[in-house]
């Protein structure tokens, strides 16, 4: 009996491991062909909705504020055009044209207003999704305005096109230039007390605060950065001994705050330079310092 279970796990192990080289072949191979003309076949699509739907599932176990007393006619509802109304559509408004192409496709706005918890869609605005286009937004609003925008799409399951257009107008009429109010939120952005992942006393989750910062401000398109998986880009110079040079791009003497000012704004310190301002906050930018000087060589 017992030689047999052992050929049989022989058997199972040899099948696995057959299985793991023929789809490694058919990887290297570009036998998968990721172009966004085609579809995923239903197996993989299956696979990606259910991993999605359980990892925000098992995460949405909080509480939430009373939506009715939060300020989506206003201040949410402006979030909502100006940061999802791009990819989610609204009732009567498509979506821009750039997001329809996108796979897997952005849900629209009225299904997730029916078929997802209000814990749920926070998750998700304040976390994003891997490999969905969805951005995690915790490092651009504050849970309050995430709570905003959670609470106008609740509401637009039961909005026509003249609602939604009603309430937008009303919230534009309010803001008396919202060109001034995007660009000054863009630059100011949450502070450490309002932020979803505000900054921290202690200095490991300091790192782990700055080491997420360095993604979401998407500075790993341009440098190498130790530590980081998507940062091969040398598009920048690497920042592995940045903490440790005499001189910040070649134009500022080192220090901590000189570095942080550069992280906020470079072109106020070299207008000539290609790092564009990210509308790094104060305490992301301190926290980048601190993951910095954490993985200096």
């Amino acid at each position: 009996m017992k030689v047999e279970n052992r050929y049989i796990y022989i058997v199972l192990a040899s099948l696995a491991l057959a299985g793991s080289v023929a789809a490694g072949v058919f990887v290297y191979a570009g036998g998968y062909d990721t172009s966004a003309l085609k579809q995923h076949t239903a197996l993989v699509y299956q696979i990606m909705t259910t991993v999605r739907s359980r990892s925000v599932a098992v995460r949405s176990d909080f509480s939430t504020p009373d939506l009715d007393e939060v300020d989506w006619q206003n201040a949410g509802i402006l979030q909502y055009e100006n940061n999802c109304r791009q990819c989610h559509g609204a009732p009567g408004r498509p979506p821009d044209s750039f997001s329809l192409g996108m796979k897997p496709a952005p849900t629209a706005i009225v299904e997730l207003a029916r078929r997802r918890t209000p814990q749920e869609i926070y998750h998700v605005i304040e976390h994003g999704i891997k490999m969905t286009g969805m951005p995690a937004w915790a490092y651009r609003m504050s849970a309050a305005e995430m709570w905003q925008v959670v609470a106008v799409i609740k509401q637009v399951a039961n909005m026509t096109h003249d609602d939604y257009d009603r309430l937008l107008r009303q919230a534009r009429a309010q803001t008396t230039d919202v060109a001034t109010a995007q660009t000054q939120n863009l630059l100011q952005r949450a502070t450490a007390e309002e932020s979803a992942f505000p900054q921290a006393d202690e200095t490991g989750s300091q790192v782990s605060i700055g080491k997420v910062a360095f993604q979401q401000y998407n500075c790993v398109s341009c440098h190498v950065i130790p530590g980081i998986t998507a940062a091969r880009t040398n598009v920048g110079p690497p920042l592995e001994d940045v903490t440790r040079r005499s001189y910040i791009a070649g134009v500022l003497a080192y220090s901590d705050d000189n570095l942080v000012r550069w992280i906020r704004s470079p072109t106020a310190i070299d207008p000539d330079t290609l790092m564009p301002d990210l509308g790094v906050s104060e305490a992301h930018a301190r926290a980048m310092l601190a993951y910095l000087k954490s993985v200096a060589q």
